[in-house]
Parts: structure tokens; C-alpha cells; sequence
């Protein structure tokens, strides 16, 4: 039976006296007095934490966890933010994990960011990033990477049990899975949301807190002690503030987690200390330049291998690409992720300088061009009415306006995004000055040999496969079962009729506004095909698209350019993004999965050491890469994730050798 997206629920505000007063729980977001002393003394204060900043290195990791139960109005972020700025070494990062059930609308955010100009900066940036309010998590980067927001939508308790490994307390603990230094517990009064502090929930926070995990909080009832001294934490201190706020602090002695259900953590590789921070990428394309420049924004230096005279002559060759969503009413870990890749991908690429000039970012029109689409776009109805930023219904009338010429049916107007030109792209990402790029350099073997990865004349603690569909030629990689489909573009002449088209029109197929007096028209989608060059059965299939399209037009049908490339896509249309398994070692680990594909095996996965695939983006690159390179290059430099648990697991190459268990197929 097919699950529903379920939309975020937005937090019904009263303001009063110019303080928001949640109508649901029935009590104010924070004090009217001095919320903001209030949050410095509970929570910065509380968990000691400008003392633990300022210590002396080494005995400051360049990595901070905190994480908080209830995002509110954001106060509390920026006030930590705020000091983090002011009394964190230079290099270190300051990761903050919040959960909201009720998020703010925008509007009731910037209301109540106003209340505090000493954070104007910084409010205006949260602002500029805040995330459209869907499921699950959002990755925010900020301060230029020095403060990294993940705001998890959704419960609590189901939110934070995705950042666990396995969901058990031993094998985490071997695996040295915990990572939160400190926490603030924060939401209404317990009696009036009784899961914001369930003992189920600090069993959970206790499984991902660091040895002496700090806390804080102002609930100070006897249920509330409670639970955090069963799940194993003690009690410092309580007391009294100015404010005449209550308020609880103290660590974590022992975890204990003696509950939930546990899940074999197969996704999961142990962390490889890396001591000369050198990746090589084999591919530059999208993905290998994506993650070459995030590996470089990190401080690494890398080195591309490009088997052409040029970045981006393969899949990544074409001058106009269609950032496109993939739009569903329904869940699955496919549209799970692509909702999630899309939202992270807009702003990826607003955030790029000089964008304009290589993209046009305007909004497209997906047509209804056909029963299928129509009924699939009035599956979303319900759907868009909660997020009409994602995408508008408009009839024929409506689509004709936007588009600039007449057309005969409505569909999707979806603004935000657009076309790039994925050469200019991957070029400007490979001019990062830690990127050496070695162009006509062909790769047909690599061999590990002493804790390095040797490619041709390269030697790297890192390796990064990231070559299309050719990610399955080498020895450690030929079983993962990576297809091939090819896709055409062709550009055609603009008419005086077709020159008047503003916006791209998307249905069966997909035809672009005319740039330098060239219509681009695509794209087809070819599993079969004998050669990898553009050819007259291809252009045709795309001119005949040209009719449900805008029929009313008179097309130009003389090609003028053409282009093709051959795209990689898994089976499930999923991307492959990752560390590569050890395929004979995880076959026999994980064999008992064969009997009972939910048994409890106490094992991590068996991975290469330092091997790491980018590659299955299939025709939607633009949305799915930025993503997975930014987690990608997280990984491999040891930071903490931000990826829930269900989607490594949906990305991982490891899934291919777990069907062949569970299934018996290769």
C-alpha cells in the first residue's frame, strides 16, 4: 500500500504583547523578561561550554555536537551560534542537530528573530536559508562552514533514532558511534507534550552521547528527572535564575539503551584516520567535480583524473541541463532522498557565485501533457496546497503567460530552478586552487598497497570513483550492476513565433528558450543503443516531441548542434555514493540475512579502506549530486553526519550485495 507524505504542521502562533504564545501547548515560545539571558544562562552557561571552547588545543576536538529537542524560535541557536563566532578555535566546526515537530512559518520567524538586533547578521543568514518546511532533514551550512545546522522536521524520538548506527548500545559504543557533547532540552511544559521527554527518547540521546555528555534544561519536574536518571545521566546542579527560571543541568555517567528495535548496521564503515588529507578522483564530470571541490572547501588537496581532453565530455557534457524535482505524493527512500537532494540543491547553486552566468534559474513548466501526467499531477494536489513554493497548479491560460507563447495544456509551474550548463559548472568547481586536474589521463586499474591507493602515477589515502558508468570496470567495483542509458540533445533554430518562449517547457521530452538563437530540444532515453554518438534516430525522437510540447508553434526542424552522453543509473534509480564494500568479506559477514532478512547480525560492514564510489545519478545529476558530494566529502573527513540513517543505507553500495543475500540474485 502506497505511504503518503505527510506535511509538516506549521506552529499556530498568538502573539502576545508581542510574544509568541503556541495556541497548541498552550504557553509562550520564552520568558517575556530577557529570553535571551535566559538562554545564555540555561544553555550556554548550563553545559559550560565558552570554558570548554576556550580550552587549549589539542584538548578541543575541531568538531562540536550539540544537540537540541525543540527548535522554537530559534533563540537558542543563535545565541550559541553567536558565541561559537566569538570563542571557538579558528578551525573548529560546531555542528547543531535540532528537531521541531511544529516548525515556525517564515514570517512567525522573522517576527520573532526582530525582538533581538545584537543577531541581525546572523538571523538574516538563518533566514536566507530556511528550508521549506517538508519532512525530514535539512543541511544548512553557514558563517562559511564554520556552523552547520541540521534541522530535523518531524518527532523527536523518530528523528534522533536516525542518527543512530545500529540502536544498540554495545555495538555503537564498539563502533564509537556517539557523538554529541552537549544537549538542551527544550519544549513546553511536559505535562502538556509528554513525548518531548519520555524516557524512550532520552534512551536515545543517551546512545548518541560522547563519555560526560553535558545537559541542560529548564524542565525541573520529578518525571523529567526521572527519565534522565534511568536512561543514565546524573544531576549537577539545580537552581534558581535571576529570572526566577528553574533549571537542571548535568552529564552523562553510564548510557543505558536497553530498548528499540536494532538494525544490523551493514551501511556502516569504521572511520579511516587519514594523515596527509590527499584524495585522488577518478572522473570530472558533475559528481567528481562536486566532490572534488567539497573535499578542497575541507582543506584537501586533490587531484582529478580525466580520461578526456576536457572536464565534463561525457554525461556532464551538456550545455543545458534541467535541474528538475522529482515530484510525489508518496514516500519511498527514492523520493525520500530526491525531495530532500532538491530542496539542498536550490540552495546549493543560489549560493554559487556567478551563477547567472552559466544558468537560468526562472522556473520551468512541467506540462500535463498526458492522462498519466495529469492524474499524477493531481495527486499532488493536497500536497502542493501546504508547499505552493515547491510547485503551482496553473491551466492552460496561466501556463501560456509564463511560458510567453500559447500552449494547450496547464500543469506544474516550479520556480527556483531552471537550466545549467554543466560544462561551465564543473569548470568553475575544478578552479578551486586545492584542485590539480590531469585531463587525458585514462585509469584501467588501481591497486591498495600499503595504506595508499596507487592510480597511475598517483598515490592517495583517498580514492574516489566517480566516472559514470564506467564506475564498474575496475577489479573492487565489477559487481556493482550500474546500466547504461543514453540520452540526446539537440538545438534547432528559433523561429519569430518560438524566440517569444521565456521558460522551459517540460512533458514528454523538454524544449528550452532560445540562447544565441538556438532552441535546445531532449532528451531521449535510450537502454539499447549500438554507439555512444548523437545520431538522426535520436534527433528525430526529440524533433517529434516538439508537437505535444507547443504544438501551436512553428518549429525550425533543421538541427544545428547535437550532443549525447551515456548516463549511470542502479536498478532502483537510486545514486551510488559511498565507501566500497569488500564484496567477498560483506557477502560471507552478512550470509545469515539470507534466512531472515531482519536478523540482528553484531557487525559492521566490511568496506576498502579509503575507496569511494560517486556514480548512479542517472538524468537527474543536477538534483541528486550536490547531496551526495557534500556527504561524501563529510565522510571522508570524519564529520559527523547529516544524512539519516534509512538514506546511507538507500545510497550505499552495500544495498546491491544485501539484495543478492535477501534475494539470491546477482
Amino acid at each position: 500500500m502506497s505511504n503518503p507524505f505527510i506535511p509538516i504542521e506549521t506552529a499556530q502562533i498568538v502573539w502576545q504583547e508581542n510574544t509568541p504564545y503556541s495556541f497548541l501547548y498552550q504557553d509562550f515560545y520564552f520568558s517575556r523578561e530577557n529570553a535571551l539571558s535566559e538562554a545564555r544562562d540555561v544553555f550556554i552557561e548550563g553545559n559550560d561550554l565558552i570554558n570548554r571552547w576556550l580550552k587549549p588545543q589539542p584538548l578541543v576536538r575541531k568538531q562540536f555536537c550539540i544537540g537540541e529537542t525543540g527548535f522554537g524560535t530559534a533563540l537558542n541557536f543563535l545565541t550559541t551560534w553567536h558565541y561559537w563566532l566569538q570563542h571557538a578555535p579558528d578551525e573548529a566546526i560546531l555542528y547543531y542537530y535540532s528537531c521541531e515537530k511544529h516548525p515556525l512559518s517564515i514570517a512567525d520567524l522573522k517576527k520573532c528573530l526582530a525582538q533581538w538586533p545584537e543577531f541581525e547578521c546572523l538571523s538574516a543568514e538563518l533566514i536566507s536559508q530556511y528550508p521549506l518546511l517538508t519532512p525530514g532533514f535539512h543541511y544548512l551550512s553557514l558563517s562559511e562552514g564554520k556552523v552547520k545546522l541540521i534541522l530535523m522536521l518531524g518527532e523527536a524520538d523518530a528523528c534522533f533514532k536516525q542518527l543512530s548506527v545500529s540502536g544498540d548500545l554495545k555495538l555503537d559504543t564498539q563502533l564509537q558511534c556517539a557523538g554529541f557533547d552537549a544537549w538542551y532540552f527544550d519544549g513546553f511544559d511536559p505535562e502538556k507534550n509528554e513525548s518531548m521527554w519520555s524516557e524512550d527518547l532520552f534512551k536515545v540521546i543517551a546512545l548518541l552521547s560522547r563519555p560526560a555528555c553535558t545537559f541542560a534544561t529548564r524542565s525541573t519536574g520529578s518525571r523529567v528527572k526521572d527519565n534522565l536518571l534511568t536512561c543514565g545521566f546524573i544531576i549537577n546542579k539545580q537552581k534558581k535564575l535571576d529570572t526566577k527560571t528553574d533549571m537542571l543541568s548535568g552529564e552523562l555517567l553510564t548510557a543505558r539503551y536497553d530498548g528499540g528495535r536494532r538494525s544490523t548496521p551493514w551501511h556502516f564503515s569504521t572511520k579511516k584516520e587519514v594523515t596527509t588529507r590527499k584524495a585522488a578522483i577518478i572522473g570530472a564530470g558533475l559528481a567528481g567535480a562536486m566532490t572534488a571541490n567539497a573535499l578542497a572547501r575541507r582543506g584537501w588537496k586533490v587531484t582529478v583524473l580525466e580520461r578526456a581532453a576536457n572536464p565534463a565530455q561525457g554525461a556532464s557534457g551538456n550545455s543545458q541541463a534541467i535541474l528538475y524535482p522529482q515530484l510525489s505524493a508518496f514516500k519511498s527512500p527514492l523520493t525520500d532522498f530526491m525531495l530532500m537532494a532538491y530542496l539542498y540543491a536550490l540552495r546549493f547553486y543560489k549560493q554559487l557565485p556567478a551563477i547567472e552566468k552559466f544558468a537560468d534559474l526562472k522556473g520551468i513548466i512541467q506540462l500535463a501533457y498526458s492522462d498519466k501526467e495529469r492524474k499524477l499531477q493531481s495527486s499532488l494536489k493536497k500536497w502542493l496546497e501546504r508547499y505552493p513554493e515547491m510547485a503551482v497548479p496553473i491551466d492552460a491560460k496561466e501556463a501560456s503567460q509564463k511560458a510567453g507563447i500559447v500552449l494547450e495544456n496547464g500543469g506544474l509551474f516550479i520556480p527556483e530552478t531552471g537550466w545549467i550548463d554543466l560544462p561551465e559548472l564543473c569548470r568553475f568547481l575544478l578552479e578551486h586552487p586545492g584542485i590539480n586536474t590531469q585531463t587525458d589521463t585514462s585509469v584501467s586499474q588501481i591497486h591498495y598497497e600499503n595504506g595508499y591507493w596507487l592510480v597511475n602515477s598517483q598515490r592517495a589515502e583517498v580514492l574516489v570513483i566517480a566516472n559514470g558508468y564506467q564506475a564498474s570496470q575496475f577489479e573492487q567495483t565489477s559487481w556493482l550492476p550500474l546500466k547504461r542509458i543514453k540520452g540526446q540533445m539537440n538545438w534547432i533554430d528559433e523561429s519569430f513565433e518560438s524566440r517569444a518562449l521565456t521558460r522551459p517547457l517540460c512533458g514528454d521530452g523538454h524544449v528550452l528558450p532560445a540562447r544565441n538563437g538556438l532552441h535546445a530540444v531532449g532528451a531521449t532515453f535510450e537502454l539499447n543503443f549500438t554507439h555512444e554518438q548523437a545520431d538522426d534516430q535520436g534527433s528525430q525522437l526529440n524533433l517529434n516531441r516538439l508537437a505535444s510540447l507547443a504544438g501551436n508553434i512553428n518549429w525550425q526542424k533543421e538541427v544545428r548542434e547535437q550532443w549525447a552522453g551515456v548516463r549511470a543509473a542502479a536498478p532502483d534509480y537510486l545514486p551510488v555514493a559511498g565507501p566500497v564494500p569488500d564484496a567477498h568479506t560483506f557477502l560471507k559477514r552478512f550470509a545469515g540475512l539470507a534466512d531472515d532478512s531482519k536478523r540482528w547480525i553484531a557487525a559492521s560492514g566490511s568496506y576498502l579502506p579509503g575507496l569511494y564510489v560517486c556514480s548512479g545519478f542517472g538524468s537527474r545529476g543536477l538534483t541528486s549530486v550536490p547531496v551526495c558530494a557534500e556527504w561524501l566529502a563529510g565522510l571522508i573527513n570524519n564529520e559527523p553526519g547529516f544524512l539519516p540513517r534509512d538514506t546511507i543505507r538507500a545510497l550505499s553500495a552495500g544495498r546491491f550485495l544485501i539484495k543478492r543475500i535477501v534475494f539470491g540474485k546477482k
